[in-house]
């Protein structure tokens, strides 16, 4: 059928969307408007066919592809063992195969894809040339590493404070994960432990009581703790304290154990250390208890909105908006997590005095300018007036840049969370006697006089029973202080405001 004089010739793909095109013509229309990436190349590697998709992925023209070889934009680590696919399915030892690798862009950048390769032989059944599907990782690559990062860093803070977690799944009846349990019960080897093993690592006497005391909280939820004595391998008695929580399904049926032990020994191997003991073993378990709220609240829903988020950008039907607004979601919820183990693993430092400083000259003055400059934002939105009075005198100071940065962002930070709206925060830098004086202070809500002995201890809220962060912050910001050889105060009053002064050594 010939088209109407008034209608303007079809397209290839209008034709092939009505028919009008044969099957061939489908096909190459087909391959044009792939989402993923098509390529030919011979047994030596040259590209002897590809794409548009592939052309904008790699960041090359369809031209400058064909005069190379799919080696010349490897990675050179991914192609032994791409080598020796390609060996296996020339030799018909596999139909096909699948290899995740790395390739260099024509900007000089990378993208991580995924490589379907297949082998089209001729009428001999020889090799006539290699068929690859390629499709673009990197945003999941992105997503992957952000994950394991957070992970990695979540475990080292767990092992700093000497931590063990675990989940236990009811439905299963046994450990769905758990680290560092097996060292704290004295168990051999890396692997998951059974319910049989740490059973078995509980003292006689204390098995019996043990067991009474699961039995009657799986009838209910919530957070449950208890101490019981277990036997290591060589006949030492430990103490062990066991924070856990359950977690009930939408019938109310428990479903997840989740908990937190600590080996608590000190606390009870003799009453002349007893004030001593009480003390670590009180310190350990606030740090247990925040380190299990971490895990089983802020890490679990993270974890979920994480995975909720990659779900969703991995729908094929998502707009690329979509995706960009799940990949956001996925940043903030992994810069959360960072931030948070980051400060664990602070605290941890100082409180080993392992803190490690980068130290050199810093123009403290402009440091002072840049915290303004980056809080400037948040004051305005809450009508707060932020404003600083540096002197034109300042000397320099020997320390850490970022970490003095670390500290005037905690303190402002402070100032602008518990000032109401109208209020004001004035930073101040001026000499002082050897060094220089730096004062933060707002007409915020004000700390009692009976708290300001302990405020800069870890935990320590302003107001008890705040969940607003978990009261780490002023511990770090006098830790850095220390580390540099200054001091640190406080004044406050209540309903006035409070004034926080450190001093640095020039």
């Amino acid at each position: 059928m010939q088209p109407s004089p008034l209608q303007p010739p079809l397209s290839r793909v209008d034709e092939a969307l009505t028919g009008d095109l044969s099957i061939a013509a489908r096909n190459a229309v087909t391959i044009d408007r792939a989402p993923v990436g098509i390529a030919h190349f011979d047994l030596q590697g040259r590209f002897l066919f590809v794409n548009p998709q592939l052309c904008a992925m790699f960041g090359f023209t369809r031209d400058e592809l064909l005069a190379m070889t799919f080696q010349d934009i490897s990675f050179a680590e991914d192609l032994p063992h791409c080598f020796e696919l390609l060996e296996q399915l020339t030799a018909g030892a596999i139909p096909q195969f699948t290899h995740e690798k790395r390739f260099e862009r024509g900007d000089g950048t990378f993208i991580y894809t995924r490589v379907f390769v297949s082998a089209i032989r001729d009428e001999r059944d020889a090799v006539a040339y290699f068929l690859a599907i390629v499709e673009d990782l990197s945003e999941q690559w992105s997503i992957d590493q952000a994950r394991k990062d957070a992970e990695a860093r979540l475990l080292l803070a767990l092992e700093a404070s000497g931590t063990s977690i675990y989940q236990y799944a009811f439905r299963k009846r046994a450990l769905d994960w758990a680290h560092n349990l097996a060292n704290v019960f004295g168990l051999p080897g890396p692997e998951l432990p059974t319910l049989e093993q740490l059973l078995g690592a509980i003292h006689p006497d204390d098995l019996p009581v043990v067991q009474e005391h699961y039995a009657r909280i799986m009838t209910k939820s919530g957070d449950f703790e208890h101490e019981f004595r277990i036997v290591h391998p060589d006949a030492s008695v430990r103490w062990i304290s066991d924070r856990s929580r359950i977690t009930c399904d939408a019938d109310g049926a428990p479903q997840f154990l989740t908990g937190a032990c600590i080996d608590v020994t000190a606390r009870h191997d003799s009453r002349s250390r007893e004030h001593v003991a009480l003390g670590n073993a009180e310190r350990a378990i606030r740090t247990r208890d925040e380190v299990l709220a971490v895990v089983a609240h802020n890490l679990r829903n993270s974890g979920h909105a994480i995975l909720t988020s990659v779900a969703a950008a991995e729908f094929p039907a998502v707009s690329a908006a979509d995706r960009d607004q799940q990949l956001s979601a996925i940043r903030r919820t992994a810069r959360s997590m960072d931030d948070l183990i980051c400060d664990l693993l602070d605290v941890t430092q100082i409180e080993k005095g392992q803190l490690v400083l980068e130290r050199g000259q810093v123009a403290i003055g402009a440091v002072v300018e840049e915290a303004i400059t980056g809080f400037a934002p948040r004051a305005t939105a809450h009508g707060l007036r932020l404003v600083a009075e540096i002197a034109r005198d300042l000397p320099e100071v020997i320390g850490d840049r970022e970490r003095l940065a670390q500290v005037l962002n905690h303190l402002i930070g402070n100032s602008l969370e518990f000032t109401p709206d109208g209020g004001a925060i004035t930073v101040t830098a001026h000499r002082s006697a050897g060094g220089v004086e730096i004062a933060v202070a707002d007409t915020g809500c004000g700390i009692p006089a009976v708290e300001l002995p302990v405020i800069f201890q870890r935990y320590w809220h302003v107001n008890h029973g705040s969940h607003r962060g978990i009261g780490l912050g002023l511990a770090i910001v006098k830790g850095i202080i220390d580390a540099h050889g200054g001091t640190i105060v406080v004044t406050s009053t209540v309903g006035e405001g409070t004034t926080f002064r450190f001093t640095l050594p020039a």
